[in-house]
């Protein structure tokens, strides 16, 4: 378990957990997940729903088979060039990387490009608190959690860029500070 992991765990339980299990239960078919990490959204998806899953990350990390109930084949490469072919996945699954990537609007662009029509994007991210005292805590941390957690920005806020995207959102939530932001979209 990493340092970063250690930090997450409280906003895992209190949070994330039930956010993943309740949108990752709508992945379907092929599946591409971007910044799989450590893999902890892999318990969260139907094995009857998934036809595959391909995981993408900046470099390959290893992740114990064993804990899954389906075949995850490891790809490396970025949100902002995603190596795979136009229209090929049904579902593609982002989960608290636009704070890491360099261009979001890019990286949006290339989920719509590799997703068929009628296909989901689901995301869930940490945003820039809406409260303004929040606001400056995060700002003040914002360095040395850059640092910390591999380039990470905690005043992200990718959710604006898919609200604005092509995407029809089918689902939308938000924490009661504004710090988590998830919902889908829908490729029409």
């Amino acid at each position: 378990m990493t340092l970063y992991d250690i930090f997450m765990l409280p906003l895992e339980q209190i949070a994330l957990k039930r956010i993943r299990k309740e949108l990752l239960a709508k992945a379907y078919g092929n599946v591409l997940e971007i910044g799989y990490g450590t893999g902890v959204n892999f318990k969260h998806y139907h094995p009857t729903e998934i036809e595959h899953i391909y995981a993408l990350d900046k470099k390959i990390h290893l992740l114990n088979a064993r804990k899954m109930k389906y075949t995850v084949e490891l790809f490396e490469g970025s949100a902002e060039e995603l190596p795979f072919e136009d229209e090929t996945f049904d579902t593609v699954v982002e989960t608290l990387v636009f704070c890491n990537v360099e261009d979001v609007k890019e990286s949006i662009a290339e989920i719509w490009r590799v997703l068929k029509p009628g296909g989901i994007f689901i995301f869930i991210d940490h945003a820039k608190p809406e409260k303004k005292q929040l606001v400056s805590i995060f700002e003040s941390f914002n360095g040395l959690w850059h640092d910390m957690a591999g380039g990470c920005n905690l005043l992200n806020e990718s959710h604006k860029e898919i609200e604005k995207s092509e995407f029809f959102l089918v689902e939308r939530g938000k924490s009661n500070n504004g710090v988590l932001q998830w919902g889908i979209g829908r490729k029409t």
